[in-house]
């Protein structure tokens, strides 16, 4: 393994749609207490990587953006994992990186890098400089995909 440092590259600016494509997150209303799910469930926390709670695919499936059982967008309501988590609500602008696929509410706006598989490492790097800037948004001004991009 070499000894790279960060002055052994030339570094610019860049803006987010450049390298990441970032989705909107699902308005999704969290399913009732379930016990031995296994896929996360993301919300507007600063703690447990944004984790809430754990649900399995058929409740993620059977349950609507109102909380009600319906198939409708029962597709859109898990997002591959690899990519970047961050708040938009809440505890906004924080960050964490989602190994495995997930569930998650509105708050949640899910960034994936462009052109290459996201991995822990890749995403320790980058999650600093994208919590510095989410700084300046907060509740009342919230950090969505809109502003993101």
């Amino acid at each position: 393994m070499t000894n790279l440092k960060l002055t052994d590259r030339e570094w610019q600016e860049f803006n987010m749609v450049d390298i990441f494509d970032i989705k909107d997150g699902y308005y999704n209303k969290k399913p009732p207490i379930e016990k031995g799910g296994t896929i996360p469930f993301l919300g507007a926390t600063q703690y447990n990587n944004g984790i809430t709670s754990f649900y399995s695919e058929e409740t993620i499936s059977e349950y609507d953006k109102i909380g009600t059982i319906s198939d409708k967008d029962s597709t859109k309501r898990i997002f591959k994992g690899n990519c970047i988590a961050i708040t938009n609500n809440g505890s906004v602008g924080n960050a964490y990186y989602q190994e495995v696929d997930f569930t998650c509410s509105h708050d949640i706006t899910p960034i994936y890098l462009k052109n290459y598989k996201l991995n822990r490492l890749i995403a320790l790097f980058l999650i600093p400089s994208l919590i510095k800037s989410g700084q300046s948004f907060e509740y009342g001004k919230k950090w969505r995909p809109k502003r993101m991009k």
